[in-house]
């Protein structure tokens, strides 16, 4: 790895925090005065609510209000009281068991929507969200929870061992021919991805779980074997809600990384490591995913170097050393 690139992955961090800062600033800002605005108007829908306890477009309305800003348990009262006034509302019903689900409440989830389910009038579309939501909501009331998937198929690649069309490699500021059976070539290949996730609910009074995720990826090529691809990735941590007035349903998760690449055969790359990352919930439809990870990796090169003056064990220490990864997913 040329050494402009690993200073570039040192510096990762500082250009991610240059980057980030000014948009996570402004949000910060914004923020309070948005939440105040929609405050005051929970406010006002709550005083007009208690005023018209069977006014439905005003509950509803409050319950909006009440769900954007995060504030489920204000949301989940309101509808509970309709219920007083007419337990025959079925989609109000639907309502409390998707948001006693946000809260992670699947026992109450579980029945609110069974309750719908055996309510008269109830609408084919609530109907199918509700048989949507009831399978998840089932398996997260266990405590140890599997989940995966896994895709398989083949495709062609015009340049398989991604070579110059020229066959003219630029090293040092000298061009080298690359030897016949290294130009660009084309071929196909087999692949198959498979992912696994086990959450483990520890009961205690934090409301943590351990969490595990593996990942593993390998490639069959009908003729160019040794771009064979093989990778092994995984992580093990702990995950703890935290809990925050602005981002209710927060949480913190520290883990521990590892992952093997094999490429023709031989291993590639090995890497160790541990990370941190947190969940932030803003409202119903927007969550930010900050994150930062740090790998101990080391690169071993076993096939010849055709660079001269260079030698596979040089490009192995060059290559190998810390990387560091900052992320910011927002879903």
């Amino acid at each position: 790895m040329p050494y402009r690139e690993m200073t570039a992955r040192a510096g990762l961090p500082r250009r991610l925090i240059a980057v980030c800062a000014p948009v996570v600033a402004l949000f910060v800002t914004i923020q309070p005065v948005l939440a105040q605005d929609a405050g005051n108007e929970q406010e006002q829908l709550h005083a007009r609510m208690l005023r018209e306890p069977t006014n439905y477009e005003v509950t509803f309305a409050y319950v909006k209000v009440a769900t954007d800003r995060g504030d489920y348990e204000a949301a989940i009262a309101a509808l509970e009281r309709l219920l007083y006034y007419n337990r025959n509302l079925a989609h109000v019903k639907y309502e409390l068991g998707t948001l006693y689900f946000k809260l992670r409440s699947f026992d109450m989830a579980k029945r609110y929507f069974n309750e719908a389910l055996a309510t008269p009038g109830l609408d084919p579309v609530t109907k199918s969200r509700i048989q949507g939501y009831l399978p998840d909501a089932e398996r997260q009331t266990q405590q140890s929870r599997f989940s995966g998937f896994a895709q398989t198929g083949v495709r062609y690649q015009s340049n398989a061992n991604f070579s110059p069309s020229n066959g003219i490699v630029n090293a040092g500021g000298q061009e080298f021919g690359l030897p016949s059976n290294q130009t660009k070539r084309s071929d196909g290949n087999w692949f198959g991805m498979v992912g696994l996730a086990h959450d483990y609910d520890l009961n205690d009074t934090l409301g943590s779980s351990f969490e595990t995720r593996f990942t593993g990826y390998l490639t069959q090529q009908f003729a160019l074997h040794d771009l064979n691809v093989g990778l092994v990735d995984g992580t093990f941590g702990w995950r703890v809600p935290v809990r925050s007035d602005w981002f209710p349903g927060a949480s913190i998760k520290t883990y521990v990384a590892g992952g093997n690449i094999w490429v023709g055969g031989s291993q590639y790359l090995s890497s160790g490591g541990a990370g941190v990352s947190f969940t932030l919930p803003v409202n119903q439809t927007l969550t930010f995913e900050p994150g930062f990870e740090w790998r101990n990796v080391n690169i071993s090169i076993n096939t010849p170097v055709a660079t001269p003056g260079v030698t596979a064990s040089q490009l192995n220490e060059f290559s190998s050393g810390n990387w560091f990864t900052g992320s910011m997913s927002v879903k």
